[in-house]
Formats: structure tokens, sequence, C-alpha cells
């Protein structure tokens, strides 16, 4: 018998193993912590004594304890792949857990004039705006831009690397030719040899001062406060992108989802396929006077 400590111990190996972010492994920490805890509670120290009556009962006490359904999904996804690693570790059965259905919430975007406002106040001299340039060129996310290093920026031959992403899976992102000139000048104009973009003491960003700094940025620009944050440029690409007809598994390797269902909800939301239907809506011929 596998005891519970020693089966958390090598589920998290694993995934540093897989080079996972530290966001992740700290959500896998935090959620699968939580639910040895309640095992504990039930008296269940043993892996082996895993099985899908125990992970409903915990299903059902998570509805019964947490009042928000976003958060009980988060919390059982986690729970899903600890599982999951135990039966691919043959110490338990497979247990198929299916998540509570939850309305998507359509995220905040960009509209078309804002991005043209960013767009035009792009100053290769100016971090934050070649910041805003490159989230909006490629949609990566803010770990990725925050880790960034001049050395990955391939300029001649016109791709950026991103070696730290989510899942731990290296991503190399084409650039535009314009994109590469201002990124070109940018590294000139600032010197740069370690990170590519580095706070006033030449250090990395943390998470939150990257988004004040953006923030503080887009509010001069006359972009509305509710339009916020780094995340805000990556559902932009997603959605113009989407509307430009982008595929969806080309989208996905852009974002680097593991799961492309998740890039899917950019194409339902945001693609062609109800616009192209324009002439068939009984009000095709309407024109108003």
């Amino acid at each position: 018998m596998c005891k519970i400590d020693i089966s958390y111990a090598n589920f998290m190996l694993a995934n540093e193993r897989k080079n996972l972010s530290p966001e992740s492994m700290r959500y896998y920490r935090e959620n699968v912590s939580r639910f040895i805890r309640w095992l504990d509670t039930v008296g269940v120290y043993k892996a082996q004594k895993i099985n899908a009556k125990l992970v409903d009962d915990y299903f059902a006490f998570l509805l019964r304890t947490v009042p928000n359904r976003t958060s009980v999904n988060t919390y059982m996804r986690a729970v899903r792949r600890y599982v999951n690693y135990l039966a691919e570790q043959k110490l338990i059965r497979p247990i198929k857990t299916e998540p509570l259905k939850d309305k998507y919430k359509i995220k905040s975007t960009f509209d078309m004039p804002e991005v043209e406002r960013i767009l035009k106040a792009v100053d290769p001299s100016d971090d934050t705006s070649v910041i805003m340039l490159l989230l909006l060129a490629c949609g990566i996310r803010s770990r990725s831009l925050r880790e960034l290093c001049v050395n990955d920026i391939h300029i001649d031959d016109r791709y950026i690397e991103i070696r730290h992403t989510k899942n731990g899976e290296p991503l190399c992102l084409p650039i535009s030719d314009d994109v590469a000139i201002v990124l070109r000048q940018y590294i000139a104009y600032h010197a740069r040899h370690g990170l590519m973009f580095a706070n006033k003491h030449g250090n990395m960003f943390n998470r939150r001062s990257l988004a004040r700094r953006i923030n503080t940025r887009l509010r001069k620009l006359g972009i509305p406060e509710h339009k916020s944050g780094v995340h805000i440029f990556r559902h932009t690409f997603g959605k113009i992108m989407s509307m430009n007809a982008c595929p969806t598994t080309v989208l996905q390797r852009w974002f680097g989802h593991s799961d492309i269902r998740i890039t899917q909800r950019y194409i339902d939301l945001y693609g062609n396929d109800l616009k192209n239907t324009m002439a068939m809506l009984p009000t095709s011929g309407f024109t108003f006077a």
C-alpha cells in the first residue's frame, strides 16, 4: 500500500519534471493538498483506497461548502489530474469525473479603435509601449513576457522563443517585419543584454507591478478602467485571430493550449460562421431611409 503523502510527493515531482510553471505548481499544491486534508478527515490514508465514490463525496462536500461553482471546478480540476496520475501509476482504477456546467463569461477585449490607439503610441524608447505591442503581436501570458530575454528575440529570423509557458512546452512565435524593427530599435536604445524588460532596479517585473504599469498607460490612452491588466491583450489577440478566420488548431499553437476546447471558445464567440449567414436573415433586404 502506498501512503497518500508519498503518492502526493511523487505526483508533484512528476509535475516538476514536466517543467510546469511556478503558478501551475502552486495550483496543484494548494488544491490537491485540500483534497488530501479532506481524505484525512474521512480516515483515508492510502492511495489505493481512493475510488469513484470518495471523489464523488468530495465533490458533494465542495458543493456544500464552496458557494462559487467556478471555484468548485477549479478545485476539482486539480483532483482529476491527481487521480489520473494515480491511475497511470496503476495504484487505482481510472475514475471519470465531469465538471459542473457553469456559465462562460465573455472576457473584456479591446475594440479595434482602442487597438489602433495602442499601436499608434508605440515608441521604441518607451518600454511600456513596446510591452503592449508585443502582447498584441503574440498573445503571450504575463509570465512568459516577464521572463523574456534579449537572446530569445530572433530578429533576423523573425520569431521569438517563449521558453517558459504554463504547460512547460516551449513556443516559437513569428513576428512581423514592423514588430521586428521596433524590437531591434528598443534593444539598441536600452542596450539590453539580460532581461528584455526590467524594472528600475534592473530586476524582473512581478505580475502586479507589470499590470499597474500597463493600466496606468491604458488610462492615459483614454481606455476605460474595466479594460485592464495583461490578460486582456491575450483575449484581444484571440478575438482578432478568430474574426480573421484563423484555424482552431493554428490558434491553439499560438496560445500554447494543451486542450483545444479552450481555444475553441474564441472561435465559437468571434468566428465568422454566423456573420457569413447575414444574407440569409429575414432582414437581409431591409434598408432604413
